[in-house]
């Protein structure tokens, strides 16, 4: 169940950062994430968890704008710091631009890599994206 959640937050934390890197700033393609924040909160926007050394690489080429998008990869996150008892190595990271995205959580990120999307029969996650949110803002809630 714990490794479900996580999911979840992943495909969360995916856009969060693709939103905050990309905002009023031209793409260069490839960014080298280092000593930052990843922040998790619960569905209702509570605070959970956080790391607060984490490093990867975000390759902007390689946005989804469609749930049958396949493009994973672009994103890469890693952090020194135990969180949930392990040390998190996160990787094949799929990145959306803004929108109203419904994925299906049967599938595995197995089936991603081959190109399947909808793999019949899972719960429905539905995540609206929109526009970079300020830390005074997420603060707030």
């Amino acid at each position: 169940m714990i490794f479900k959640t996580i999911n979840s937050y992943i495909i969360k934390l995916s856009v969060v950062v693709l939103l905050g890197v990309t905002s009023g700033s031209t793409l260069a393609t490839v960014h080298i994430i280092s000593d930052s924040n990843f922040t998790v909160l619960d569905p209702y926007g509570a605070y959970v968890d956080d790391v607060t050394d984490v490093y990867g690489s975000f390759d902007d080429s390689m946005l989804c704008n469609s749930v049958t998008c396949t493009l994973s990869g672009s994103m890469t996150l890693a952090s020194n710091t135990p969180w949930f008892g392990f040390i998190p190595n996160w990787h094949d990271i799929r990145v959306f631009t803004e929108g109203t995205y419904v994925f299906d959580t049967k599938c595995t990120g197995a089936d991603i890599a081959a190109g399947i999307t909808d793999c019949s029969g899972g719960t429905p996650l539905t995540l609206s994206m929109c526009c970079n949110v300020s830390a005074s803002t997420r603060q707030a809630r």
